[in-house]
Order: structure tokens, then C-alpha cells, then sequence
């Protein structure tokens, strides 16, 4: 089963590790699934779990950001999108997370 997990849930993973996205993000760590992340989620993946606040929610929740990225990068399968969309105006990158599913994922896991 391949899911491709949303920069939200990823980011509530690291702040509330107890909590479903901890979790879900658990649950691949001991290969329950693929994760499926494309170069453009990993790099907003990235962005927001190097902001000085999501740093310091995490830290104190004892999770570490960058061991988390270091894992995502290393285990996570990186999809190539195969086709551009436009179909959530609200947040532009939700539709990186359409992308990366569409007809190469099982299932989406998104906080929106």
C-alpha cells in the first residue's frame, strides 16, 4: 500500500507525537506502508519543519525535525508527478500532494 502523507500531518506528527499523524508516521517507520512524497513536498516538508517555532514545539515534545527529514529522505519513495493540477485555489500546494497521488498512490492522508 503506498500513501502519500500530506506536509500538515507530517508537521502535527513532529509536534504531537502521540496523536494520529505520530502514529501514521510510526506505522511507516516499522514499513506498515511506502511512503510516497514527491521533490516538491519534500521540499516544503523541509521548509516547514526549519522554522524556528515547529523546531522548538518538537524539541519539547522530544522529536527531532532533522532526524525526521534525514528518514523521510532516505525511506520515503520520491514519485516524479506525471501531470500539473490546478484544482484546489485555495492552497496551491495541496494540489503537490494531488500530483504526486494521481494513479501512483493508494491513498492521500491530509489534514484539509
Amino acid at each position: 500500500m503506498r500513501v502519500v502523507i500530506d506536509t500538515n500531518v507530517i508537521v502535527s506528527s513532529v509536534i504531537s507525537a502521540g496523536g494520529p499523524p505520530g502514529r501514521l508516521l510510526a506505522a511507516w517507520q516499522e514499513n506498515q506502508y511506502e511512503l510516497a512524497l514527491s521533490q516538491a513536498l519534500l521540499n516544503e516538508i523541509t521548509d516547514v519543519l526549519s522554522r524556528p517555532h515547529i523546531v522548538a514545539a518538537a524539541n519539547a515534545g522530544g522529536v527531532s525535525p532533522q532526524a525526521l527529514l534525514a528518514a523521510l529522505s532516505r525511506g520515503a519513495i520520491i514519485m516524479v508527478p506525471t501531470l500539473s493540477l490546478s484544482v484546489v485555489t485555495s492552497d496551491d500546494d495541496d494540489n503537490r500532494v494531488l500530483e504526486t497521488a494521481a494513479g501512483q498512490a493508494d491513498y492521500i492522508a491530509s489534514g484539509d
